[in-house]
């Protein structure tokens, strides 16, 4: 993904929470100068300073959500939708189908709401385990707000 985004987006700024993984990456796009890695955690981030830093009123945020905290970090980003313009979420394929919930339907409940207040959520594509390594054990969609 970041990859793709380096070679579109005036400027790419990757968090990334692992350090070592972190580093890894620094020097693998250590010939992209539009491309600059934060060893931070999406859940402790200013996305508005961020922002601010780089003068942009809003910005578009890309990820690989990890699964086990996929809610939390929603909550995060939706905190700053004043700064953000769209996003592009990957997603364990169940989670992406309750964001995108009708009314009514079985998967219809908190977080469809909290989603759908701010945002336009679609699923664009589902994503099968073996475009992963490690594969996991579910399907993953790629969700755009």
């Amino acid at each position: 993904m970041t990859q793709l985004l380096a070679a579109r987006a005036q400027q790419v700024v990757a968090l990334e929470v692992d350090p070592e993984l972190a580093r890894k990456l620094r020097q693998e796009f250590a010939s992209k100068p539009r491309i600059e890695f934060l060893e931070a955690d999406i859940l402790l981030t200013d996305l508005a300073s961020l922002c601010r830093r780089y003068q942009r009123e809003r910005c578009y945020v890309f990820g690989n959500l990890p699964y086990y905290i996929t809610s939390p970090i929603l909550h995060h980003l939706l905190g700053y939708a004043q700064w953000i313009h769209g996003m592009g979420l990957v997603m364990q394929r169940e989670v992406a189908e309750r964001i995108c919930a009708l009314p009514g339907s079985r998967p219809y409940g908190y977080l469809t709401v909290l989603t759908q207040l701010d945002t336009n959520p679609r699923i664009e594509f589902g994503i099968p385990p073996g475009a992963f390594s490690p594969p996991p054990k579910v399907d993953s969609a790629l969700v755009t707000f």
